[in-house]
């Protein structure tokens, strides 16, 4: 069965990186707004993963 992580999109990015690395999903669903998306926040938390060796 395929695990999708629905995450809102804060200034706070690290509680979603740590949800990723330890329930490692298969799909990542991110709920922002255009301040977060202004601010590149979802572009940090889906970099951080990419380091860890995680491709989404």
């Amino acid at each position: 069965m395929k695990q999708m992580l629905v995450s809102l999109v804060s200034e706070q990015t690290i509680p979603n990186i740590l949800a990723i690395h330890h329930f490692r999903p298969n799909e990542l669903l991110f709920i922002s707004t255009k301040v977060m998306e202004y601010k590149g926040k979802t572009s940090a938390i889906l970099n951080t993963p990419d380091m860890l060796g995680l491709k989404y």
